[in-house]
């Protein structure tokens, strides 16, 4: 146990080099800034040039919030509503090793505005 609590206390303490927030969001803005230009040639010779705006808005759209929710879980263990249940999964845990050893049961975690903590 004491292995496996000491591995996630070292995942949480890595920290992530900045270069690779940086880059990924350069990327998509130089995506988002050079595929408007990309697909008005094809659009045009459909003689759909309109659409270019709302295709180009859609898969930026898609694009940028698979980059925030990178960004979003980059930190698991922050006791944030998206992170990993740690208080529930411990409180689970604890209620089985109690059981083995017969003893009285804590009250199990229970969802906190639709949340496990």
């Amino acid at each position: 146990m004491s292995n496996w609590q000491c591995a996630c206390e070292r995942i949480k303490n890595t920290p992530l080099p900045m270069n690779y927030q940086y880059f990924t969001k350069l990327f998509l803005y130089v995506f988002i800034f050079v595929l408007p230009n990309c697909l008005i040639g094809d659009f045009a010779k459909l003689n759909i040039s309109v659409l270019v705006i709302l295709v180009s808005f859609i898969i930026c759209f898609v694009f940028a919030v698979m980059n925030r929710v990178g960004e979003i879980n980059e930190n698991p263990f922050e006791n944030q509503t998206s992170d990993i249940p740690m208080t529930a999964l411990c409180n689970t845990i604890e209620r089985d090793l109690k059981e083995m050893l017969n003893e009285t049961l804590p009250q199990r975690s229970e969802p906190q505005d639709g949340y496990l903590l």
